[in-house]
Parts: structure tokens; C-alpha cells; sequence
């Protein structure tokens, strides 16, 4: 008897085994691409897309503040004060700092790689544009002599943001009392909002063009993952068709095996069970194998030994004869 190589049980465990693998790898790679793609859209969404709204809102305020000073009508400049107050653009991109730092929190960002290497990158650009202290360099070399009158009313606070609501509010004050637009703060003014335009026109080039390539590596990536999950699915299907095949095989032999049990019922011992496997079920067609030629030779040696006994009879028989026969002669 062959030893046994790979069992039934071996196989069966093997073959489910393997099913459940590929269809567990297949569904853990699904989940795992939709919470990915799930981030990176809320990153999308929740970040980029509101910062870009809101850098194009100021923007678009910075804008009607310029377009208002420049208007004609001093009375008209002074009677919309508060609105003009309301378009200053510091205010609101102080809110965006805070806000974009918040994003960073909260954001699932380390489902993007470098996403929160730019925001922090955004932040800090926003951050110079309320903080940093251009406007006060800008009023330096343009118009010291203004900026000298003003430089007791900064208080050491160099930032753009007070710079600008100095200049500002020194502008209306003027406006208001002599009905006179100072010309040279109202140029001022126009510079800094100039420049404000500029760093907020570079962030939003930055956003637009970050959150583009993310869109379009988010389209990628959901292409190939449909694409890789299409491919598993199919390896998963021929699998189970390999398995579903293997089942019918290892039937089929069974089947075999029965009907060799049939032809040995019919007196058949010639007919043999070929082995093609060394699991259980080819252990078996050895066993029924050895069993029927077992079978065959005890039938040729019971076929021997009733030709013997039926040899000695005749010759008993021959015997019992001749002795009759040579009774009678001698009588």
C-alpha cells in the first residue's frame, strides 16, 4: 500500500481554506479602498473646497474695498464707512487661519500624503499676509514722512493688519473732517490691498491646483481599484470553480468505486479500479484492488481443488468398478 500523500480531508480543508482567503482578501481590499477613498474626498470636500470658496470670497471683498475708494464722491466714501470696514480683508483672513488650522485637526489628512505638509504650508502664507510686516516696509520706502506721523499710532505693533487699519482709519478721518481724499494714504492703501491680492491670488493658484491633482489621482486611484477588484473577483471565481471541479472529481472516483463493488457482485473479478491519487480514496481502490485479486485467487484455488476431489472420485469410482468387474469373472 502506497503511503498517503496529501489527504481528502487535506484537500477539502485546503480548498475551502483558500476560498475564504481570496474572498476575505477581496472584501478586506474593498473596505479598505472605499475608507480611503471615503478621506481623501473629505479632504476634498471639507478642506480645499471650502478654503478655496473662501479665499475667493476675500478676494472678491478686497476688490469692492479697492473699487469703493476709488470712487468720486468723497461724502459717499464717508457715508459707507461701516460697510468699508466690513470688506477689510484681515479680519476674515484671520478667521481662515483659524479655520485652516482647524481643518488640520480634524481632517483624516494621512490618508493623503503631503496634504497636511500644504496646509500647514497655507497656514503660514496666511499667516504672513495678516502678521507679517511688508505693508510697514512698503509705507517705509514709498512714503516715510507719512509713515513717521503714523509710526507713534502702531504702538510698536508692526504687523499688516494694524499698518493697514491705521492707514485706513487715518484716510476716513481725514475724509471725513476736510472732505479732502488724502492722496498719498489712499495710495498707500491701494498698494497694500495690491499686495494682499497677490499672496491671496498665490494661495488660491496652490489650492486650485492641489486640489485638481487630487481629484485627478482620486479618479485614478478608483479606477484601478475597480480594476484590481475585478481581477480578484475572477481569481476568487476561477478558484471556486477549481474547488467546485475537484469536488465532482473526488466524486466521480467515488462513483467508480461503486461500480467496481457492482462488477465484483456480478462475479467479475477481472475488472480493476485504476488509481490515480494517494489520498484516502485512492487507499481504497488499492484495498479493493488487493481484495479482488484475493477474490480471484481463492476461486482459482477452490476451482483447483474441486477438479482434484472430483478427479479422486472418478478414480474411487473407476476403482469400486473393476473390483465388481473382477469379483463377478471370478465367480
Amino acid at each position: 500500500m502506497r503511503a498517503l500523500r496529501f489527504s481528502l480531508a487535506s484537500k477539502i480543508f485546503l480548498g475551502l481554506a483558500s476560498i475564504i482567503v481570496v474572498f476575505g482578501g477581496v472584501s478586506s481590499y474593498g473596505l479598505y479602498r472605499m475608507a480611503r477613498y471615503h478621506d481623501e474626498v473629505t479632504i476634498l470636500v471639507k478642506g480645499l473646497t471650502p478654503l478655496t470658496h473662501e479665499v475667493r470670497e476675500i478676494l472678491r471683498s478686497t476688490d469692492g474695498l479697492v473699487f469703493s475708494l476709488n470712487q468720486a464722491d468723497p461724502q459717499a466714501i464717508v457715508q459707507a464707512r461701516n460697510f468699508l470696514s466690513y470688506l477689510e480683508p484681515f479680519r476674515r483672513l484671520e478667521q481662515l487661519v483659524a479655520r485652516v488650522e482647524q481643518r488640520r485637526k480634524t481632517l483624516p489628512l494621512s490618508a493623503r500624503p503631503g496634504a497636511d505638509a500644504f496646509l500647514e504650508k497655507t497656514q503660514a502664507t496666511l499667516t504672513r499676509l495678516v502678521d507679517g510686516e511688508q505693508f510697514y516696509r512698503i509705507a517705509s520706502r514709498d512714503n516715510p514722512a507719512r509713515l513717521a506721523m503714523l509710526e507713534p499710532l502702531l504702538a510698536g505693533d508692526l504687523s499688516n493688519r494694524n499698518t493697514f487699519l491705521h492707514v485706513f482709519n487715518y484716510f476716513l478721518d481725514k475724509l471725513e473732517h476736510s472732505e479732502t481724499a488724502d492722496r498719498m494714504a489712499r495710495e498707500l492703501i491701494q498698494k497694500f490691498l495690491q499686495s494682499t491680492k497677490r499672496g491671496l491670488t498665490i494661495v488660491q493658484r496652490d489650492l486650485h491646483r492641489f486640489a485638481g491633482t487630487l481629484r485627478e489621482e482620486i479618479d485614478r486611484e478608483e479606477t484601478s481599484s475597480l480594476l484590481t477588484l475585478l481581477v480578484m473577483s475572477i481569481v476568487a471565481f476561477v478558484l471556486g470553480l477549481l474547488v467546485l471541479f475537484g469536488a465532482r472529481f473526488t466524486l466521480r472516483r467515488i462513483a467508480h468505486l461503486i461500480e467496481g463493488v457492482r462488477v465484483l457482485s456480478s462475479g467479475n473479478y477481472a475488472s480493476r479500479i485504476e488509481v490515480r491519487s494517494g489520498d484516502e480514496i485512492g487507499q481504497l481502490a488499492e484495498e479493493f484492488n488487493s481484495l479482488v485479486g484475493s477474490l480471484e485467487e481463492r476461486d482459482l484455488e477452490l476451482a483447483s481443488q474441486s477438479q482434484r476431489l472430483l478427479r479422486s472420485e472418478r478414480l474411487a469410482v473407476i476403482g469400486k468398478m473393476a473390483s465388481f468387474i473382477a469379483h463377478e469373472v471370478r465367480n
